[in-house]
């Protein structure tokens, strides 16, 4: 009987023996991070999903929350797991921030592609309805506020790259007013933008 109980023993010991953590189950130190993508070309409202790689992979467990952020909103923006949308023509920089690291992607947005039969006009459902209205304003050199006024059963968006004038709202989906404001022109030169 005491023979038994000293063999029951060892196995009982052995077996919790091999059912102790590892050293390899230890939590990895994240050493770095880099995106899927360190440049896209994004279409005006379209969008793009960026990735985080962790580095080494076993990382991801434990580290820190991404904070994502975007060098210009109005012309990419991104949200908060990392799905980039194009907002009006131009270049921005994604950077994604994980504790003490950083990547960045560089994003250039541009025009929707366009209707093969018509190239000056972009794709549209062939249900929607879109109008605007006026379609051009002449402003005088001490500037002014303007309406344009916006008929639409689709989601629409209105960008501008100048400093001397600024648009608002920016998107929206269906009719709406956006209201431009015109800064007065202090110089002697002509400049056009489109909304």
């Amino acid at each position: 009987m005491k023979k038994t109980y000293l063999f029951l023993l060892a196995v009982v010991m052995v077996a919790l023996a091999s059912c102790s953590p590892s050293k390899n189950s230890t939590p990895q130190e994240l050493t770095g991070i880099s995106l899927n993508k360190k440049s896209i070309e994004v279409e005006l409202n379209d969008t793009y999903q960026l990735r985080v790689w962790y580095e080494p992979e076993e990382a991801e467990d434990t580290a820190p929350d991404i904070i994502w952020d975007t060098s210009k909103a109005r012309v990419a923006t991104v949200s908060g797991n990392g799905k980039v949308t194009g907002k009006s023509i131009g270049k921005a920089t994604i950077t994604a921030t994980c504790g003490k690291f950083s990547a960045e992607c560089e994003v250039e947005v541009v025009k929707a592609t366009t209707n093969p039969e018509n190239p000056e006009t972009p794709e549209t459902p062939t249900d929607a309805k879109f109008s605007v209205s006026p379609t051009s304003i002449d402003c005088p050199a001490e500037g002014g506020t303007y309406t344009i006024e916006v008929k639409s059963n689709i989601s629409w968006s209105a960008a501008c790259e100048k400093s001397w004038a600024t648009i608002s709202p920016q998107n929206g989906n269906g009719d709406a007013t956006i209201t431009v404001k015109v800064e007065p022109n202090t110089q002697s030169e002509e400049d056009d933008q489109n909304i």
